[in-house]
């Protein structure tokens, strides 16, 4: 079987970093990653990987008839047996071109935005109808779907993120007097940083050892340096830029942090969770199919700050070898229900349905 998986870029971010990390499955079909842009990052972990990768530099904003026009003649060349689309503009250039191709099978995957234009929602409706298969990552997002785009049941499947679990693990450290709190998110709006430094501010100011390191890249990187420095932090934050492997920082980490108020399916909080952190986050997304409070992490109100400071000064506050149990069920959570090898087996399952 020849499968296809089309994304907007290849470069960094939650749809790359998911391609990289399905990158490592190898099996008897063959698998090619497309960007209908540009490659960067993400395509060099996949060649890497031993995959083909394709980076077409089509323009990708909707709509675009060139791209589905080269799109088209690249499906009918290729001849694939599958293509799945993830994201907004390779859903809806790839599944007409895939429609156009006759390609037999096509899959997208959407994150159930609420940021879409009356308009947007109509074209993909239109979109998700054409396709054989819509996936959703958690239980919001497929209801989110099928709300939104009035889809079947039949037509929606929810597939959990997953993360290739990494052989190098956290070592708990017995006693030390500061703790690291980290995040992983681009910098941009919705994952309200200023909040997190907010958060991190008052915890000092209470006589926390704190410190806070912010993993990521984004337009708003020089507006929350200087927020840092009028929260007078910076010297407990560290701004490290876009980190291609992230989990050398993690497995040094202590905590984990999200203050999102809209996420699809985290990678980073999977990837934290497999190196044994306590996980901080708000109720975005599939937190909910993740998370188990108190048990393997801790869910936050995404409007309330100050009980986003009571939850993560509720970790800061445990023993040591408490933080270590949750840190081990959170491991426990991700082997057993997020493995690489549980995604593909679901995938093929909508994958050779005909």
């Amino acid at each position: 079987m020849k499968i296809i998986h089309l994304t907007t870029f290849l470069n960094f971010g939650g749809i790359e970093r998911k391609k990289e990390n399905l990158s490592f499955w190898n099996d008897d079909n063959e698998w090619v990653y497309v960007a209908i842009n540009k490659g960067g990052a993400a395509e060099g972990k996949i060649q890497q990987n031993g995959k083909r990768v394709e980076t077409l530099n089509l323009p990708y904003k909707i709509p675009s008839i060139s791209t589905i026009y080269h799109l088209y003649q690249f499906l009918k060349k290729e001849a694939p047996d599958v293509i799945h689309t993830s994201g907004a503009e390779a859903n809806f250039h790839g599944v007409i071109a895939g429609k156009l191709a006759n390609v037999p099978i096509i899959v997208c995957e959407d994150w159930g935005s609420d940021t879409q234009s009356k308009t947007a929602n109509l074209i993909f409706k239109y979109i998700f109808r054409l396709a054989n298969s819509v996936i959703g990552e958690s239980g919001m997002v497929v209801k989110s779907l099928m709300q939104k785009y009035n889809l079947s049941q039949s037509k929606v499947a929810k597939i959990y993120n997953f993360i290739d679990i990494p052989s190098e693990q956290k070592v708990f450290k017995q006693s030390q007097s500061e703790l690291t709190i980290i995040s992983v998110a681009r910098l941009v709006e919705k994952k309200r940083i200023e909040v997190s430094l907010r958060v991190i501010a008052k915890l000092i100011k209470n006589g926390y050892n704190l410190k806070f390191l912010i993993l990521g890249d984004g337009p708003l990187l020089e507006s929350l340096k200087n927020y840092a420095k009028e929260l007078d932090i910076e010297g407990q934050v560290e701004f490290l830029g876009f980190i291609t492997d992230p989990l050398t920082y993690l497995k040094n980490a202590d905590v984990y942090l999200s203050t999102s108020n809209n996420e699809g399916f985290s990678n980073s909080l999977l990837e934290a969770m497999a190196m044994r952190l306590v996980s901080v986050t708000t109720l975005v997304g599939g937190v909910e199919d993740i998370i188990v409070n108190g048990e393997n992490g801790f869910i936050t109100s995404i409007i309330d700050e100050e009980n986003i400071y009571q939850n993560l000064k509720t970790v800061l506050d445990l023993p040591e070898s408490e933080r270590k149990k949750i840190g081990d069920n959170s491991f426990d959570t991700v082997k057993t229900g997020f493995s690489l090898e549980g995604h593909i087996q679901s995938l093929m399952k909508i994958y050779k349905k005909q």
